[in-house]
């Protein structure tokens, strides 16, 4: 019905999170938008498929044999029914004091360290991750949320594929 154009969506979405990572509230404003886009390509698809023969049974063999769909399902509905998703915000900073020493700070831990033998000028790196503290596994929000997102368009690829979805 209208799975590819909430699949872009939730594309547009996921690029801003991937640029707005530095800014704690704006990610979390864009992760809530591409949960929710990202859910409705579900949605759709279901109200499609459970009027055509096996249609649901096709629907259901994705769900239950998908973590991350169903993960990301009960992200959405938590983020729209009980409070919005609060991913942890990890930040890595890293400062070369000169050739022979750094200084890095994670999250809220210090340590010093040498950095690499052609480092002769100061620099610095900030790096911030943000992690679901549900998630078993150890990738991060973009990286599970790209991962989904592959997922649902191989889902409506099937769909398309075995007629359940117009797509």
């Amino acid at each position: 019905m209208h799975e590819s154009v909430k699949l872009e969506e939730a594309k547009y979405f996921l690029g801003q999170m991937a640029k707005e990572e530095l800014n704690p509230e704006v990610f979390k404003h864009n992760l809530s938008a591409f949960l929710s886009s990202a859910r409705s390509i579900l949605q759709y698809s279901l109200e499609e498929a459970e009027n055509k023969a096996n249609g649901k049974a096709w629907y259901d063999a994705h769900m239950n044999g998908n973590q991350l769909l169903k993960y990301f399902k009960e992200k959405r509905n938590v983020s729209i029914h009980t409070e919005p998703v609060k991913p942890r915000r990890h930040i890595t900073f890293t400062k070369t004091i000169g050739p022979s020493s750094s200084f890095r700070i994670i999250g809220e831990k210090s340590e010093y360290k040498s950095p690499p033998k052609d480092t002769n000028a100061e620099s610095e790196h900030t790096a911030i991750t943000h992690n679901f503290v549900d998630w078993k596994g150890s990738e991060d929000v973009l990286t599970l949320c790209r991962r989904y997102l592959g997922d649902l368009e191989a889902f409506i690829i099937d769909g398309i594929a075995q007629g359940f979805i117009s797509g």
